[in-house]
C-alpha cells in the first residue's frame, strides 16, 4: 500500500517551502513566478496530491457543507427539492448535506438548534 502524498511532499519535489504550496493551493499566486507555481502543480500532478479536507476545515474553522432539513424524504417533492439544491451548491463548490426530521415537528426544531444535531443523516 502507498503512502498518501501531503502538502510537506508536494514542497519537496517542487523544491519550494510548505507556505509556498499553501499559497498556490489557497490561489494566492501574487507572490510566486509562473514558474514556481507550475513546478508546485506540476508535483501535485506526479504525487496525484488532494488537500486534506479534514484538516483545512480545522484551521479554516469552516467546510464546504450546508445541510439541508426535509420534512419527509419519503416526499417525492422534497427529494427533487434536495437534488436540486445539491446541484446548484455543488456548482458552486460546496456539498449539500441532507437531513431528515421524519415529519416529527420536535425533531425539526432540535435540528434546527446549533448544538441540537438529533436528525437521522440521509
Amino acid at each position: 500500500m502507498t503512502k498518501k502524498a501531503n502538502i510537506k511532499d508536494v514542497a519537496n519535489l517542487a523544491g519550494v517551502s510548505i507556505a509556498t504550496v499553501s499559497r498556490y493551493l489557497n490561489n494566492d499566486l501574487s507572490r510566486m513566478s509562473e514558474k514556481t507555481a507550475q513546478k508546485v502543480q506540476d508535483a501535485i500532478t506526479k504525487l496525484r496530491y488532494t488537500p486534506n479536507l479534514a484538516a483545512r476545515q480545522m484551521i479554516t474553522k469552516s467546510s464546504k457543507m450546508i445541510a439541508v432539513l426535509i420534512s419527509n424524504i419519503d416526499d417525492y417533492f422534497s427529494t427533487e427539492l434536495f437534488k436540486g439544491i445539491s446541484s446548484i451548491l455543488e456548482s458552486k463548490g460546496y456539498i449539500a448535506v441532507m437531513f431528515d426530521s421524519n415529519s416529527d415537528a420536535d425533531r425539526e426544531k432540535n435540528c434546527l438548534k446549533p448544538s441540537g444535531i438529533v436528525c437521522s443523516m440521509v
